[in-house]
């Protein structure tokens, strides 16, 4: 008898891949699904943000234990039936945000993000092998950042140098790209978008599905509510999302916040905030 679970919230992303009709199972674990819908990527998961293309459900058995690797699962809007599972959609609500293109609010939240950046190097240091003392992140830097914060051309190979980078699931030099282009673009800097044949070669499927939709502004709630407070210029609120955010995985959500960070404090400098994103990466890199 197959075991049943509710769904609390389905992503605007994953409703529209649920027509394709079945998904195959790439990677489960104990509170995550990852599924390839016709190429593209659903999450089914227990994990408490919302995004596009996730499915949240409620707490319930180990999905390890209920689903296995490349079972293929039928989709429709009222359920996702597995061999041993059944996910109901017919009572979940739709997550559909969707961040604004706004610059900075005020260049006070500066100080802010000096901060930030400060409590997250100390987490790093407890959390150990940080991907901000690395050739390629440096490289990033020097190739991507300073151009960018000088107003200049970057250097696409700097950039991609990142991808494919660092441990764990999603390799930390995709997390700090997710979070530094999406951020970046949405406080009016320039929309800096990496090919897709790129990021299919440099990187796993998963992370360069997340990597993707991350640059075409398919961002989770912590992300977004985190850019939403620094256009309006509320510092304080922008802190609070960021802690939301770093909380994630082991390293993922640190460098994810690494990347927003930067891209804050490159558009906060431009709007006359001086000085910010050199004591940023200061803290960062110390």
């Amino acid at each position: 008898m197959a075991y049943k679970i509710k769904a609390k919230y389905i992503g605007r992303l994953a409703e529209k891949l649920i027509h394709h009709g079945k998904a195959r199972v790439r990677h489960v674990f104990k509170n995550t699904v990852y599924l390839d819908a016709g190429g593209e990527l659903i999450v089914i998961t227990r994990k408490g943000f919302k995004a596009p293309m996730n499915i949240g459900v409620e707490e319930g058995h180990s999905f390890d234990k209920l689903v296995k690797p490349c079972e293929v699962m039928r989709l429709s809007h009222l359920r996702i039936e597995g061999e041993r599972i059944v996910i109901h959609l017919d009572e979940s609500s739709t997550y559909d945000y969707v961040p604004a293109i706004h610059e900075p609010g005020a260049v006070s939240v500066g100080e802010a993000l000096v901060r930030g950046a400060f409590m997250v190097s100390i987490l790093y240091d407890d959390a150990g092998g940080r991907i901000t003392h690395s050739h390629p992140f440096m490289r990033f830097l020097e190739g991507v950042v300073a151009p960018l914060s000088a107003g200049g051309t970057i250097d696409a190979e700097a950039l991609h140098r990142l991808l494919g980078y660092g441990w764990g699931f999603t390799p930390s030099g995709d997390d700090i790209l997710t979070g530094f282009l999406p951020t970046l673009w949405h406080l009016k800097g320039p929309r800096i978008t990496i090919p897709v044949e790129v990021l299919e070669k440099a990187t796993t499927w998963a992370s360069g599905r997340l990597l993707r939709y991350a640059q075409e502004g398919l961002i989770d709630e912590g992300l977004a509510g985190f850019i939403r407070a620094i256009q309006i210029g509320d510092g304080e609120l922008a802190l609070d999302h960021m802690l939301g955010i770093v909380r994630r995985g082991h390293t993922s959500g640190l460098e994810i916040a690494v990347g927003a960070l930067i891209a804050s404090s490159i558009m906060c400098e431009r709007a006359g905030g001086y000085g910010v994103l050199r004591r940023v990466l200061g803290k960062l890199i110390s």
